[in-house]
């Protein structure tokens, strides 16, 4: 992985984006609701690996959007036209909206200047959420 200074020789900050997708404790994180992709990610070194993206990131002023995916409790707004919302609805820790299963999961540091869009429908986290027009006028 190229170094701090030699990422900022790569990439233009003013012009450029890290998005996480789903980086969230309850996906990733120690109480995901699934355990094996969580256990997975972190013992990879793939969480980490992300954490050090977005370490680089910030050191050298790159925005940092992360992307998260909730639901309401009551379902309202929800897709179901596919077997994954329907098993999802079902497994053990749910992603709903204000809980600590949609924060950004360690060690993944969320800085005062990212953006954290949520979204609550779909499996795209640009179709139909703020990222395509933050990117936009983000100039990325």
């Amino acid at each position: 992985m190229p170094s701090s200074e030699h990422l900022s020789e790569l990439l233009d900050p003013a012009g450029t984006v890290l998005l996480t997708i789903e980086c969230q404790q309850g996906v990733v994180g120690q109480d995901s609701a699934l355990p094996e992709l969580a256990k997975e990610a972190r013992s990879s070194g793939v969480l980490a690996r992300v954490a050090r993206l977005v370490d680089a990131a910030h050191e050298n002023g790159v925005q940092v959007v992360h992307a998260v995916a909730e639901r309401r409790p009551d379902g309202r707004g929800a897709n179901r036209n596919a077997r994954l919302f329907r098993a999802a609805e079902r497994l053990p820790v749910q992603q709903l909206t204000g809980t600590t299963a949609v924060r950004v999961a360690p060690p993944i540091e969320v800085a005062e200047e990212d953006f954290v869009v949520r979204r609550l429908h779909g499996l795209s986290p640009i179709a139909g959420t703020d990222v395509d027009p933050l990117l936009r006028n983000l100039g990325c």
